[in-house]
């Protein structure tokens, strides 16, 4: 059993993604993992986690032993599993805590059924911010019992509120991320040996922690050597606001600080100084720039229609066909501008119809470009699966239906790469999947015919003549014969 010393000094890397990743790569070869050194990567998503193995396997060709990768979540959940208790059910859905919420106001406080559901996401929202911040209902009453100020009955109700929240979930052994972060680094100040599985812990590209994810970190930092790669460059103009998220939420006083990037840096260029300087007066809206007010949607359609009708006022009017409208996204949109637009007498076209990726076509094609460059992901082979455009007579509903569901039971990295296994041979629709987009379509692979470039027939089709391609495709596709016409 490893034992640590109190208070473990914190390295500390600053700068830009580009100079953490270089840092992170020299870290591990400096004192790379392997047998009887075992080092813990806690990353901020699990796409970042990916990023990182990407980075050490396939840009570097490392071959590392004993690297574990995580999430904030993962780790705290495996703190509690080391500590040997019972796991809590992580519940995150949001309907499922507003019940709770809506069962409290009922109960406790003898609420109307009614008006208990309508103010349940409210409260809900409220007790979320507590439990991120960590702030406990006993703390409260322990610092702020004899102040008095306006408010003070509302804040203890909903204090008290607060705890027979927590209590509820509790009771039931549910948990939400947040409760899990915090009863980690409750379990971690209690029992810090239970971190002594790993010799070390590297966190990568953190710039923003709640309340009882900080608690956990902090924890952590004083009980195991810990590095922090953090992506701010230090002198910059955001890093005042930077050095006040580590003040507060990390112990990096005594800290070993190492930096990289120039100062001043930022992909927001000279924009970076304005929005990081409190003193900065903004420049007048040029005169061919109008900045109007509105409320909701409806009303946003309405003024654009009455500025369009202005435009074709006076001496020269703007032509018709030399104006146009853009919105972020027209799914909200395009039954208001009918209505209000027809009602102006406004000619118009909804050219594009929505986003591309709204179509199944496009979404289709764009699954489809995925799937082998993205091996062991299993949502976009899911997806393609569950695209209308599949052939029933090739696909039939029953056989989709049955890879769907063995995907969904293999886990999230059971993508295209797992195709070739065994257990996935047996499902007809992913066997029939996997002949046709490595081989011909009677299942035997047509490697020389690659080799000479002529097309490979897949499952897929458009309703045109035309060739396409992907990169990770070699050599072109051609999709003609085998999906929906």
């Amino acid at each position: 059993m490893k034992f640590y010393n109190h208070c473990m000094p914190l390295s500390l890397h600053v700068g830009p993604f580009s100079y953490l990743e270089e840092s992170f790569v020299s870290s591990l070869k400096t004192t790379p993992p392997g047998v009887g050194r075992r080092v813990a990567v806690v990353t901020a998503s699990q796409r970042m986690a990916e990023r990182l193995q990407r980075l050490l396997a396939t840009e570097r060709g490392l071959s590392l032993f004993n690297l574990r990768f995580y999430t904030l979540h993962t780790l705290a959940l495996d703190v509690l599993r080391f500590g040997g208790g019972p796991l809590p059910t992580v519940i995150n859905d949001e309907l499922f805590h507003e019940r709770v919420v809506e069962h409290i106001l009922m109960s406790e406080d003898r609420m109307d059924p009614a008006r208990a559901r309508a103010l349940a996401g409210a409260y809900r929202s409220t007790l979320r911010d507590l439990v991120e911040a960590g702030v406990a209902g006993s703390a409260i009453r322990e610092h702020f019992s004899e102040l008095e100020f306006s408010g003070k009955e509302k804040l203890d109700r909903l204090m008290d509120m607060a705890d027979t929240y927590r209590a509820r979930l509790d009771q039931w052994n549910v948990a939400g991320s947040a409760d899990v972060a915090r009863r980690a680094a409750i379990a971690v100040e209690t029992d810090p040996s239970l971190l002594s599985t790993y010799d070390e812990f590297l966190y990568y590209g953190f710039y923003d922690l709640n309340g009882a994810q900080s608690d956990f970190f902090r924890a952590v930092a004083q009980s195991a050597p810990v590095t922090l790669f953090f992506p701010c460059v230090k002198g910059s103009a955001g890093w005042a606001f930077a050095e006040r998220f580590l003040d507060v939420n990390i112990p990096w006083g005594g800290a070993r600080v190492h930096s990289g990037g120039a100062p001043g840096a930022s992909v927001l260029g000279p924009s970076s100084d304005r929005i990081f300087d409190p003193g900065f007066v903004t420049e007048r809206v040029p005169e061919n720039t109008h900045i109007l007010n509105v409320s909701g949607e409806r009303d946003e359609i309405w003024r654009v229609a009455k500025e369009i009708l202005t435009m074709r006022e006076g001496p020269k009017p703007v032509d018709w066909d030399h104006m146009g409208v853009v919105a972020r996204g027209v799914e909200n949109y395009s039954g208001l501008v009918h209505e209000i637009f027809s009602a102006h007498g406004i000619p118009f076209t909804l050219s594009d119809g929505g986003p591309l990726l709204a179509k199944p076509a496009a979404r289709f094609a764009l699954n489809l470009a995925r799937v082998r460059g993205q091996g062991h992901a299993r949502d976009v082979l899911v997806d393609v699966l569950s695209s209308p455009l599949l052939r029933a007579d090739i696909f039939t509903p029953l056989a989709v239906r049955e890879a769907r569901a063995y995907l969904l039971q293999a886990g999230p990295r059971a993508g295209f790469s797992h195709l070739n296994s065994p257990a996935a041979q047996k499902i007809p629709a992913l066997n029939e999947l996997y002949c046709r987009m490595v081989g011909s379509a009677d299942g035997s692979a047509d490697t020389e015919g690659a080799a000479r470039g002529e097309p490979t027939q897949t499952p897929f089709a458009t309703s045109g003549n035309g060739w396409w391609t992907h990169r990770f495709w070699k050599p072109w596709i051609r999709c003609r014969r085998f999906l929906i016409h």
